[in-house]
């Protein structure tokens, strides 16, 4: 995958092109080279997507642990079947190391597999113990 091409907004399941006048050149900080324009957004573009992203977490909440934990496999699996592309944009993006970048992608999928535990806690009643005596505290 060729991520330089990504210079869009990624807005309700779609690449969105900003519509500002404004741009920003990704440069590359070892070499000063620009890796790619992005036209940005505009502030009714941003408002959009935040309203946008609030009405999808409602559903997203709505969503079983089994689910959830489905979304995440995913990106597991994307993180690691564009291993080399996204090692190659970060180290241009960064100006950094491929051994550097290759160890910010294993941190991510490592963060990734540890969050598949967390949907099942979701639901979860801890039970703690209070400072009063016979008394516990629950947490949601």
């Amino acid at each position: 995958m060729d991520f330089t091409s990504l210079n869009k907004s990624f807005i309700n399941g779609k690449w969105i092109e900003g519509k500002s006048q404004r741009t920003f050149d990704n440069q590359n900080p070892y070499d000063g080279s620009i890796i790619q324009t992005i036209r940005l957004a505009t502030l009714e573009q941003l408002e959009e997507s935040f309203l946008i992203a609030k009405e999808a977490q409602k559903h997203w909440a709505k969503i079983t642990a089994e689910d959830k934990k489905d979304v995440l496999k995913k990106v597991i699996e994307f993180l690691e079947s564009n291993r080399n592309s996204i090692v190659d944009i970060i180290s241009r993006e960064t100006g950094g190391s491929v051994v550097k970048a290759n160890v910010e992608v294993d941190l991510t999928v490592g963060l990734v597999k540890e969050a598949l535990n967390m949907p099942d806690e979701l639901n979860k009643v801890k039970e703690v113990p209070a400072g009063i005596e016979n008394r516990v505290n629950r947490v949601h």
